[in-house]
């Protein structure tokens, strides 16, 4: 193993540790489902009010000021 690899390797350590006592693919899918649940709906308005434009973004020319 290399150093520029260690990260990648943690990480996927770590991610199966974590999962370890799972059952599978449905019972990730079912707490995906929960913590949806769990949380209020997201507005439009709090969608594009909250957004932060990239900083590779390039307006068009009617957006530019």
């Amino acid at each position: 193993m290399r150093p520029k690899h260690l990260q990648a390797y943690l990480d996927e350590y770590a991610f199966r540790h974590n999962r370890r006592r799972t059952d599978g693919v449905t019972r990730i899918a079912a707490r995906v489902l929960e913590s949806l649940v769990a949380r209020p709906p997201l507005t439009m308005r709090a969608l594009v009010r909250d957004t932060v434009r990239s900083r590779w973004f390039i307006a068009p020319p009617e957006l530019r000021g």
